[in-house]
């Protein structure tokens, strides 16, 4: 990544309002009023601060920080706006990777690829990001210790293994049993059992629903085969559990396009038209939810965010029809009207 932004050009100073402008709309045009930034670095927090300085944020950021040794967690916690807005900006917390993705054929899975990469052994399962377990742990306990939210990217279920035991092992090692609400990023391929164990811990899946058209016939047919490519995102295993949880769609891998989101949760149809899943799909309800209240709760934030209730922000959206009412196949052409932030309109159709 490094070597990558190396070649990207640097934006002049009188083009920052156009950027800040820019990148909102993207946002506000599908209703969103709080954006998560998932992998922060500390040149994306300085253009961060300099839009909030100069007044350019109209929506809430919440950033977390890739932590890759236990010094990344302690400089998180020395930010002056750690866990605590500075006018439009806040750090959540810390951010960690354990793998890779089953698109790409880089998930750290516990079995076998259905088809596994060209040059690959007939066993290649993909592979951690993070070899040195001991070293993971360090960075755990810090974490816990501190008590500091932290959400860590696993798409494979040996990588969500793998966060589960090194998160349940801090919590041994540190004695805190506070709710410090980790969050399992993408958990595209976590099993039943760990599902169990993460409810034990608090630990809240953030599920990459749009998989399932995007990449759903590929998945079936080359990921991961018919069984386990049905279970992908298993949203519906996190509602009977009744463990809150999050819809995303990673932006920018795909936009942010919220109806879109909602009716993949929903309907769960791959390009072809196979619904990936039919005992994993949800109803609308419990998808919106994933949308907004439970997307409050997962921010520590459920008490002035996530839903329309008086003493709350409002930040809301006005849409062209009922989501409720609607055929659940027309879900994905609701658009948005109107996005409202703390009762100003920062984006209008």
């Amino acid at each position: 990544m490094a070597l990558m932004f190396k070649y990207f050009p640097k934006p002049k100073a009188t083009q920052l309002p156009k950027i800040a402008r820019n990148g909102q709309r993207a946002y506000t045009k599908y209703g969103i009023t709080t954006v998560q930034d998932g992998g922060l670095k500390p040149q994306f927090a300085t253009a961060l601060n300099i839009f909030n300085k100069l007044g350019l944020l109209k929506i809430d950021v919440v950033g977390y920080f890739f932590c890759e040794n236990v010094e990344d967690v302690k400089y998180l916690l020395e930010l002056p706006n750690y866990m605590k807005y500075n006018k439009r900006f806040k750090v959540g917390g810390a951010k960690v990777l354990l793998d890779g993705s089953p698109q790409a054929k880089t998930a750290w899975l516990s079995k076998p690829y259905h088809i596994v990469p060209e040059g690959k052994p007939a066993d290649y399962s993909g592979y951690p990001m993070v070899e040195d377990e001991d070293k993971l742990q360090d960075i755990f306990n810090e974490i816990v210790k501190n008590k500091v939210q932290v959400l860590t990217h696993t798409n494979g279920d040996e990588a969500s293994e793998q966060l589960i035991r090194v998160f349940e092992k801090a919590v041994k090692n540190t004695g805190i049993k506070d709710n410090l609400r980790p969050v399992m990023i993408h958990a595209q391929t976590v099993r039943e059992d760990q599902l169990d164990r993460m409810k034990k811990i608090d630990m809240m899946p953030s599920f990459f629903a749009m998989h399932t058209y995007f990449w759903g016939d590929w998945h079936i047919n080359s990921v991961l085969g018919k069984e386990r490519a049905y279970r992908i995102s298993p949203v519906a295993s996190a509602v009977k559990r009744d463990m809150p949880f999050t819809l995303h769609c990673d932006t920018p891998i795909l936009p942010p396009h919220l109806s879109y989101l909602l009716w993949t949760a929903v309907n769960r149809k791959t390009r072809s038209g196979e619904v990936i899943g039919p005992d994993q799909t949800i109803s609308v309800m419990e998808a919106i939810k994933g949308l907004t209240i439970h997307g409050a709760y997962q921010n520590n934030e459920e008490d002035i965010k996530g839903s329309i209730t008086v003493g709350k922000k409002a930040d809301l959206c006005i849409i062209n029809s009922n989501p409720l009412e609607i055929d659940v196949d027309e879900l994905k052409n609701v658009t948005v009207l109107k996005t409202i932030k703390d009762g100003k309109i920062v984006y209008k159709a």
